[in-house]
């Protein structure tokens, strides 16, 4: 590549144009004569008016400085007359007025000038970074660290992947590439330049816009030449990295100007000029070097992969693994995420385990939790030796695993039940010394409900080594117990189509290590090594390394006892062979051994660098564990060996995914995961764009092959075959590959593979069907384990921005799978979420990026359900305005059994009629026949109310059941006691009465009355309300029970359970305690505990309260009595006469 320093040391003798090489800088000789021609007549002019021009009188001008080395004044013209040299003048005017006028204009139209996103990330610089960044290019080798910082959330993107969600913008970090510095440089050399010709006499308007035009072609030169030595050079370098490339070539012109200004000071020899001149280049070179890093060698960029590949691997679906990381919050699921991320090469070694990269929002990386599901696409090959050992069909040694990091939090359970709903594999996380918690079981049962199958990470093996200084044998029980604890958990909640998925250590589908550190390792990796010591079968070996499995020393042989004949304990065999060399390291590492850690190292074949060996403690056990037992290892081998591809679990998957019939040409073409069936895609959630307001629609290809720019039909929750209610008929803009904190567009995407759409999010609110086909039923709604149940009202501050409130909330409601936003009767605008963080971050999302604008938030309420607790004294009776129609109502209480199995999906209200009576009939008691006679579940179709049809031989009824049913749905959401949903009663319509005529039968006639009977019949049947109740488990030290139970009684608070979890010294406290109770509970918590105890709520089910709601001296009353004020009702509850109409 041509070096621009050159032309610089030609100028002792003419001055040339811009900084290339002097052949290429030479004007014709026919535009030089007419140059110095210029030149001569402006000289007789200046010795003619000299002293008119100068100020000056001739003989001072004739004694002043002169130079000899200006091609304009070859006879060394005085030095007063250069400035007042009319082509000097000219040059600095231009030059001055071009700069100025530039700056200026740089300043105040950016944002015009600047509109793509793609370069206003180059252009967000500071004075601050400008002067380091200087330095930085002119001493590059002072610089420490050359990693660029990662940031959570921000506005730019680069060819659709958002660049801050990738790296930090300039302002934050240094060594992050602009586009200021290489712009101002350019333009400075190009105006020093003309500032040089000008006093040289040598400069012409003609002149500068050959130099800029010249100097901006080497410069495109300079680029093209990189990225096609990348091309040749195989180097994977991204079309998303252009700006870079940019960026970094233009950098040259800092040195260049330095070295221009130095060039006209140094006055020694040639020498010292090229000594100068070498030092910039080599200072420049290694600036380049090291800053490319990141998008030439691998560890900085997406480069152990390509889109290309990742394409590829999509048509092998027995290759592919989608798999959700889920667990209790901080078990760890994040930092062990990050070593898979790291092997695939986007985050360097020393980064993983530390960057948390799935967590992509700034809130997340600043509590340290995950608050969003967040996917990746990661290429991975294995080894033929694990390939062998696949069950499954495979294809090939490369796999693609779609991984999505999933939230531990209660509050954002519905994250996990989206990401479940896409994948077929889970990788469950268990902190060694927390165990199995409430959260661990809610999500596990999620997973097994979904028909997915499990494998175990037992993580933060560190901490039970380090901090509890737990012996090896005690570590052996606490995993024993943990595996143990998980498998009673799938036990209890499996489906039968699964077969056998617990887990087992001797079957390799459980891992131990610590995703901190960045370590971990299966049973079966040690069995691979000793297996080839010793020469024995690697099965056997598994079978051996765990359970009560003994080796004795002197004999060399096994054994199932624990004792040798001379009564002698022996040493577990998971104990000697797997645990004792990692104890036998970290203990050498901890205690500073040298000698022996240096011993173990060789033995262990563990290869470490120069510098890597001078690390003490943490530090050195950190790189000697990673590279001992890299985690990444161990947990693609678990994915790819025991996790099913899309073809093995989609044969299983299918009748649970889809609503039509089994025998369904659609149902069939998800069963075989046939890419080239008509599109069946499922889309589970919203994920925002860097473009405000959008979203990519996340979700995954059944069946068929979506593409960009294909039409598509959008099935809302609520659509149904045949009608054109929730559905419209558009275009797909974009397929793209969700790749964690940004996208890759891709064009197509196959049956079996994870994907986000660019371009549907306004026609599906927050989950849909995508298909071609017209005949094709919705696939099943997701059911989320937990409730909105925490709610406020919202309006702001300023009455102008109402309009972008009401915008904001339906971009939240979009963009949360679980989040409630509605208008109250009394005009309120709602915000509902599951609990106090889930409607901490909602509320901080609205404000800060849906709606933008400062908002009012009234305190905290909770929901509640209205019930009954016996049956109608009497029947109901109400009728239609037009006093023509008449319809007989019963309310009787359902039993709890039966609303949970409708609440969560096992009474499905869209399944086939008779599949569903007879499980009623054999499950929950009911009659067949009146099971068959359900009109329809409310509220929204889908609660846990029913009508029933009891009449016999009335005429027309089938003609009135739509409007029944709308009217019972209209009933149900609002109920008469504090206008909140109705549930658990079972409504059995009697008798009607109806007019002959049809128009005197209308909606207008039947929907009023049934709502009305409705309520009558509810309020003659001892109506009362249910109240949110929260599971609370406690984790503290035996020291703080005492301050739980005063705080628990305190918040109605019932212990149910308290146990020591052994091998530990702590506690586990369980309690049911009321969530409207629950407001500022940890806090009180922790001040009556001294900060040492750490509860976790999940909701758990509904509770009757005991006391008359009408009755405003009880508990219940008063909550009706004050939620009824704050709607804006009346403050007494009506009676049902107010409903009920006599004959």
């Amino acid at each position: 590549m041509y070096n621009p320093y050159q032309a610089q040391l030609n100028n002792d003798t003419r001055s040339q144009s811009p900084g290339y090489p002097s052949q290429g800088v030479n004007i014709t000789n026919q535009y030089e004569q007419q140059q110095q021609q210029q030149q001569q007549q402006q000289q007789q002019q200046q010795q003619q008016h000299g002293q008119q021009q100068t100020g000056y009188p001739q003989q001072h001008q004739g004694s002043s400085v002169t130079s000899g080395k200006m091609n304009g004044n070859p006879n060394g013209a005085p030095f007063n007359t250069f400035f007042s040299d009319p082509a000097t003048q000219m040059g600095l005017q231009f030059s001055q007025t071009a700069f100025n006028a530039s700056q200026q204009y740089m300043q105040q139209n950016l944002g015009q000038l600047v509109t793509n996103n793609d370069i206003k990330y180059y252009f967000k610089v500071s004075n601050s970074y400008v002067l380091k960044k200087l330095f930085l290019v002119l001493f590059p080798y002072r610089n420490k660290s050359w990693i660029r910082q990662l940031k959570g959330s921000g506005d730019a993107t680069i060819n659709g992947q958002p660049a801050a969600d990738v790296y930090a913008t300039p302002i934050e970090d240094v060594n992050a590439p602009d586009l200021y510095i290489p712009v101002m440089s350019f333009l400075s050399y190009i105006l020093l330049w003309a500032l040089k010709a000008g006093v040289s006499g040598d400069f012409h308007p003609e002149m500068l816009g050959y130099a800029t035009t010249r100097t901006l072609a080497f410069y495109l030169m300079d680029f093209v030449l990189l990225r096609i030595s990348f091309y040749v050079l195989g180097i994977n370098s991204r079309s998303s990295k252009m700006w870079d490339l940019v960026s970094y070539t233009g950098y040259k012109f800092v040195p260049i100007l330095v070295f221009s200004l130095l060039n006209g000071l140094i006055k020694g020899s040639i020498i010292l000029r090229y000594f100068v001149l070498g030092l910039l280049v080599f200072s420049h070179g290694f600036f380049l070097m090291r800053s490319l890093k990141y998008v030439v060698l691998p560890g900085g960029g997406y480069v152990n992969f390509t889109t290309e590949q990742i394409r590829e691997l999509m048509d092998r679906v027995s290759n592919v693994r989608n798999m959700s990381v889920i667990a209790h919050v901080d078990h760890g699921k994040s930092t062990l995420t990050d070593s898979l991320v790291q092997r695939a090469g986007i985050i360097s070694a020393g980064k993983a385990g530390e960057a948390r990269f799935m967590d992509t929002r700034k809130d997340e990386q600043e509590r340290g939790i995950t608050i969003k599901s967040t996917a990746i696409s990661l290429f991975s090959e294995m080894g033929e030796d694990d390939v062998k050992e696949i069950k499954q069909k495979t294809d090939g040694t490369k796999f693609l695993i779609n991984l999505i990091d999933s939230p531990g939090h209660v509050d954002f359970s519905s994250e996990v039940t989206a990401a479940l709903r896409v994948t077929d594999g889970a990788m469950v996380v268990v902190d060694t010394i927390e165990g199995v918690c409430v959260q661990t079981e809610t999500v596990l049962r999620q997973a097994l409900g979904e028909r997915i199958k499990p494998v175990l990470v037992i993580n933060k093996v560190d901490r039970a080594m380090l901090e509890l200084q737990i012996t090896k044998e005690d570590l052996y029980q606490t995993f024993s117990r943990t595996i143990e604890s998980v498998n009673v958990v799938i036990a209890t909640y499996h489906d039968k189509v699964l077969g056998d998925c617990q887990v087992y250590p001797d079957k390799g589908t459980v891992a131990f290590g610590s995703g901190l550190h960045g370590w971990a390792f299966t049973v079966r990796q040690f069995a691979t090594r000793y297996s080839k010591k010793f020469g024995v079968d690697r099965e056997k070996m598994m079978q051996r390394l765990w359970g009560d499995s003994f080796f004795n020393p002197k004999t060399k042989k096994w054994t199932n006892k624990d004792k040798d004949a001379d009564g002698k304990p022996l040493e577990r065999a998971f104990n000697m062979f797997v645990l004792d060399p990692i104890f036998r390291l970290i203990n050498a590492i901890m205690n500073f051994k040298k000698d022996e850690i240096n011993t173990l190292v060789e033995k262990l074949e563990i290869n470490l660098k120069a510098e890597e060996r001078e690390l003490e403690g943490k530090a050195l056990m950190k790189v000697v564990m990673r590279k001992f037992l890299p985690a990444a290892d161990a947990m693609l081998e678990m994915i790819v060996i025991h996790l099913p591809s899309p073809v093995t679990a989609q044969a299983y998957r299918a009748d649970q995914l889809y609503e039509g019939p089994s025998d369904d040409e659609h149902c069939i073409a998800i069963k075989n995961c046939d890419p080239k069936a008509e599109l069946m895609l499922y889309v589970s959630k919203m994920v925002p764009t860097s473009d405000k307001g959008r979203f990519y629609a996340f979700g995954r290809v059944f069946a068929g092959t979506v593409k960009s720019g294909m039409k598509v039909r959008i099935q809302g929750p609520n659509y149904q075959v045949g009608k054109k209610d929730d559905l419209f008929v558009k275009a797909i803009q974009r397929t793209v590959l969700m790749m964690g904190r940004g996208v890759e567009q891709i064009d197509d995407c196959p049956a079996g593979n994870i994907i986000g759409l660019v371009g549907i999010d306004q026609f599906l609110l927050k989950s849909g069907t995508l298909t071609t086909s017209e005949t094709a039923h919705n696939m099943k709604v997701m059911k989320f384990s937990v409730s909105p149940v925490v709610q406020v009202a919202v309006e702001v501050k300023n009455g102008n921005d109402l309009p972008k409130l009401v915008e904001g909330l339906k971009r939240l409601s979009k963009s949360d799978p679980c989040v409630l936003t509605y208008m109250s009767p009394s005009g309120e605008h709602i915000v509902a979420a599951t609990g106090e963080l889930h409607l901490e971050i909602c509320l901080n999302d609205l404000q800060q990026d849906h709606a933008g604008v400062p908002l009012k938030i009234s305190p905290p309420v909770v929901a509640y359900r209205e019930t009954v607790e016996s049956e109608s004294r009497i029947v109901a009776l109400s009728k239609s305005p037009n006093k023509h129609n008449r319809i007989y109502l019963k309310a009787t209480p359902m039993e709890e059994e039966v609303n949970l199995a409708i609440e969560n999906g096992i009474i499905d209200p869209r399944a086939d009629v008779k599949v569903r009576a007879r499980l009623m009939a054999d499950e929950y008691g009911w009659d067949v026949s009146e099971a068959r006679k359900i009109w329809c579940f409310g509220p929204d179709g889908t609660g846990a109310n029913v009508v029933v049809d009891e009449t016999k031989a009335v005429q027309y009824l089938n003609e009135i059941k739509d409007h029944v049913n709308s009217g019972f749905q209209w009933a149900v959401k609002e109920g008469p006691l504090l206008g909140e949903q109705l549930r658990g009663i079972r409504f059995n319509i009697m008798d009607v009465t109806l007019h002959a005529d049809a128009i005197h039968r209308g909606a207008g006639q039947i929907m009023p009355t049934m709502r009305r009977v409705t309520f009558a019949s509810m309020l003659l049947a001892e109506p009362r309300i249910q109240e949110p109740i929260f599971l609370v488990e406690i984790q503290c030290p035996e020291s703080a029970i005492g301050g739980i139970y005063s705080v628990l009684n305190r918040k109605r608070g019932q212990v149910i359970s308290e146990e020591q979890r052994p091998g530990t010294p702590l506690f586990t406290v369980k309690a049911y305690m009321p969530v409207n109770e629950s407001f500022g509970f940890t806090g009180e918590l922790r001040q009556a505990t001294g900060g040492q105890a750490f509860p976790t709520m999940i909701f758990d089910h509904w509770d009757t309260m005991g006391g008359d709601p009408t009755d405003a001296s009880t508990k219940p009353g008063s909550i009706v009595l004050e939620a009824r004020k704050k709607r804006g009702m009346k403050e007494n509850v009506p009676g049902y006469e107010e409903f009920y109409d006599k004959l």
